[in-house]
């Protein structure tokens, strides 16, 4: 991928569609951070809540003592680590108890990926994790700081970015002409352009492999988490198979298919 090609596509002028998105996106947002973020009396009233929260504080010492086992600090410091990847861990977990997958694709590899792959260990089950990522040395450090019996279920894909439009918007997706059939939990997570994240519009780019999965893979995904890809679901509620909810607490959105 061009650079000089990329940072043009980047900041060309927002379309009508591309408005709407943002402005679907920053209302989500801004009802969450004003709801519960900034009122927490609101946020504890709901019992769900409160299970969720103590779930958080539980896993919180679970995934230090793993942390501790499979990743050095640095690592752990360079992915940003918080609560909020904490939660969003929280319902990765739910859904893996729920679903019983034997196959996740995942586009955006990092904590979660070997998170995922410790709870196929820990749940006995027979499940190999698809993880597609464009930093190679991303990829080498995670398998370098992580054990052989997580690494055992993951398949990293390393791909270059491609850019594309459809129904006038832009995307942004790994440069792979075949997804893998019969995915059972889909988890979009990337890719993300960290290096022109200075670039004002840069927020207008979206992950495209989604687009690309819904016309090409014959056996739709069964699960689909957006990671606070709220700006997609503009796209995504046009595909009529799937009915959707959103997670206050971890900022995703969840689709299974009808």
């Amino acid at each position: 991928m061009n650079e000089r090609n990329l940072i043009e596509f980047i900041n060309e002028k927002p379309s009508s569609n591309e408005l709407y998105d943002l402005k679907f996106s920053d209302r989500v947002n801004r009802f969450y951070i004003e709801r519960y973020t900034n009122n927490l009396k609101l946020f504890f009233k709901n019992i769900k809540n409160v299970i969720f929260f103590l779930n958080l504080i539980i896993l919180k010492k679970k995934i230090k003592s793993l942390s501790n086992q499979y990743f050095i600090k640095k690592f752990l410091k360079d992915t940003g680590f918080s609560d909020f990847n904490l939660s969003r861990l929280i319902q990765l977990k739910e859904l893996i108890i729920k679903k019983k997958p034997k196959k996740i694709l995942e586009l955006g590899s990092g904590v979660s990926t070997v998170f995922m792959s410790y709870l196929i260990n820990d749940l006995k089950l027979n499940c190999k994790i698809y993880s597609y990522d464009n930093d190679n040395d991303y990829i080498n450090k995670i398998i370098k700081n992580s054990s052989k019996d997580i690494l055992n279920n993951i398949i990293f894909k390393v791909h270059e970015l491609k850019l594309f439009k459809f129904n006038n918007r832009r995307f942004i997706k790994y440069n792979n002409d075949k997804y893998i059939e019969n995915i059972d939990i889909l988890y979009i997570d990337g890719p993300v352009l960290y290096k022109f994240k200075n670039y004002e519009n840069i927020k207008y780019t979206k992950c495209g492999d989604i687009i690309e999965i819904f016309k090409n893979v014959t056996d739709l995904p069964k699960t689909i988490v957006l990671d606070k890809k709220y700006d997609l679901h503009p796209t995504m509620k046009n595909y009529k198979k799937y009915k959707s909810r959103f997670n206050r607490i971890t900022r995703t959105i969840i689709y299974e298919k009808i």
